[in-house]
């Protein structure tokens, strides 16, 4: 990447679910290593939001647009978005809300490990004892913590798929606009150690894993959008080496490989 390609665009990091604390020092620094790595090379506007852990997707789209808008009125230039977990369907009910923002100031929408279709891990699994006891705590979960309502299973998936057969406008742009990152890690003694127990009970179940989602889990419904897919786990790219067991140089490449999707 060429510091005059970078500069080209303005970044937007997207949180996932309990990105505000994943992102103080002393935990994970979320999305600090990557901020960095496009800073150093040349890109002079990146920022980074967190929408509100404890909201509903819904709930947070309005302060995500906000800041896109804010962002293309500061600089006037087009904005690439780089979106992580649930922070992905904040983006994409962002662009359904309003779909004349995007197409004037976003310039791509990369969904890193997104949980399109729910997460498989909140299910109950056949022969998989464990999937039982983490079904019920998601359960309860949900009862109080309205966020965690965005990653049950298929929560948007008709929703999607009912769109991108009615709204012929809208499904052209989400497929222009959005790069779905896909991930799962198969190398099991390098998946992170806040994952292991999860890409355990996820890989007993039969499914390919990031260690949080399988596979299946980040295809988008209804949509045909554009697909890569990184040998990584859900902390991989975006955290630091209290969580992430990947390299400074392994985030590098995967950036420098989204970047030539920009």
């Amino acid at each position: 990447m060429t510091s005059n390609m970078l500069d080209q665009y303005q970044y937007l990091f997207v949180g996932g679910i309990l990105g505000e604390f994943l992102s103080l020092p002393f935990v994970a620094s979320y999305f600090k290593e990557t901020e960095k790595l496009l800073k150093d090379q040349g890109a002079n506007h990146v920022k980074i939001f967190f929408p509100h852990s404890f909201k509903t997707a819904e709930a947070n789209v309005a302060e995500l647009n906000s800041k896109i808008e804010k962002l293309w009125n500061t600089n006037n230039k087009p904005i690439i978005l780089f979106c992580h977990s649930k922070g992905c369907i904040e983006a994409v009910l962002g662009l359904i809300e309003n779909p004349a923002l995007f197409s004037q100031s976003v310039q791509r929408v990369f969904c890193v490990q997104p949980p399109f279709k729910g997460a498989t891990i909140t299910e109950k699994r056949p022969g998989v004892k464990m999937s039982k006891v983490l079904n019920r705590a998601f359960r309860a979960g949900s009862l109080v913590w309205p966020g965690l309502r965005s990653l049950k299973k298929d929560a948007y998936t008709s929703h999607f798929e009912n769109l991108a057969e009615t709204r012929v406008d809208l499904r052209h742009l989400i497929e222009e606009k959005i790069v779905t990152v896909k991930a799962a890690k198969f190398e099991i003694d390098k998946v992170a150690w806040i994952l292991k127990l999860s890409h355990q009970i996820l890989w007993q179940g039969g499914d390919h894993t990031d260690g949080l989602l399988a596979l299946r889990d980040q295809e988008m419904p209804g949509f045909k959008v554009k697909e890569v897919t990184i040998p990584m786990d859900h902390s991989d790219l975006f955290t630091s080496k209290q969580i992430s067991n990947e390299s400074y140089l392994f985030k590098a490449n995967v950036l420098e490989q989204l970047m030539t999707l920009a």
